[in-house]
């Protein structure tokens, strides 16, 4: 027997190696997408992608089309991160040279 868990990629969040085979499971507020049973979806709130645009960061709905300024007025923003359990955005700057 094999531990196809081993193999990255075999579930996107949870993967459980049993006799034989393995399952996929999901973090609370996912869960297994009907299309392909190793990927979670989120099952809380609406898709959305958010991006640094040098001067502003902005969210785009994704089931709207919607898009907002978040964060304005930053001197050249370039790269971010997203902690989705406290909510806060970091974000880096290349001319204040901070994160």
């Amino acid at each position: 027997d094999i531990d196809e868990c081993l193999d990255p990629g075999a579930c996107s969040q949870i993967c459980i190696n049993e006799k034989g085979t393995f399952k996929c499971e999901c973090h609370t507020g996912y869960a297994r997408d009907l299309r392909d049973r190793t990927r979670c979806k989120s099952s809380e709130g609406h898709p959305s992608l958010l991006f640094a645009r040098r001067f502003d960061i902005r969210k785009i709905s994704l089931d709207h089309h919607e898009m907002v300024a978040i964060v304005n007025e930053t001197k050249s923003a370039t790269a971010l991160d997203y902690v989705f359990r406290t909510g806060m955005i970091f974000w880096s700057d290349v001319i204040e040279e901070k994160i």
